[in-house]
């Protein structure tokens, strides 16, 4: 019996142990596919976002143009604070002044920040498409092999069970001869539905079992 309950054992632990390898990688594989898509996302975003403010910037004439090469507008120097005004003002001033001006981004920066986000969202889609055409073949034939392994180690299961409980009534019948050609005992009937509940359930497991419920 030993015997049979160790080999049970082993020839169940594997198929379990591979089925769960099966399992972890379906989930890394759909982890994958779900980080790909929200980059793809995100990468979309960033190029509508881009493109946008090119067409902006294009359309109303807007930033500075490389190629004619004309130096940003410089803003006019803040004027000097008056007698009556507060150093807050005064502050303001000053601060508008040194950081107003500050150069716009030329179209050909944009330009090439838009192609950049481009390039970026298409290796994004490739990326996803690639895992997506590979899931779309690679599930079901992972699924198939699950299905087979687990198959096997039930049918194995179901053998060394059989062995097993073989090989005990073997064991009963050298130490009680006769025994095994013994008819079973017959269960105890079920309650009936319309019947006294649990009152119906104490009186069956007294009458059959022998003892106090």
């Amino acid at each position: 019996a030993q015997v049979q309950a160790k080999r049970l054992a082993d020839a169940f632990r594997a198929p379990l142990k591979r089925g769960l390898a099966l399992v972890q990688a379906a989930k890394e594989a759909i982890d994958s596919r779900t980080d790909a898509l929200l980059k793809l996302q995100t990468a979309r975003a960033r190029c509508e976002q881009k493109r946008q403010k090119l067409e902006s910037v294009v359309g109303g004439g807007g930033g500075v143009s490389g190629a004619a090469g004309a130096p940003p507008p410089v803003a006019a120097p803040a004027p000097p604070p008056t007698l009556g005004s507060t150093w807050m003002s005064s502050l303001s001033s000053i601060t508008k002044g040194a950081f107003g001006g500050a150069a716009q981004p030329s179209v050909e920066e944009l330009q090439k920040e838009s192609e950049a986000a481009a390039a970026a969202k298409d290796a994004a889609q490739e990326r996803y498409d690639a895992l997506k055409d590979r899931m779309t073949t690679e599930l079901p034939r992972l699924h198939r092999e699950l299905e087979n392994e687990l198959n096997a180690a039930f049918a194995c299961a179901a053998e060394c069970f059989k062995d097993l409980a073989d090989a005990q009534a073997a064991a009963w019948e050298s130490v009680v001869p006769g025994c095994s050609k013994v008819e079973p005992t017959p269960p105890p009937p079920l309650p009936e539905k319309n019947g006294e509940g649990a009152n119906g359930v104490k009186g069956l497991w007294t009458q059959y079992m022998g003892g106090a419920a």
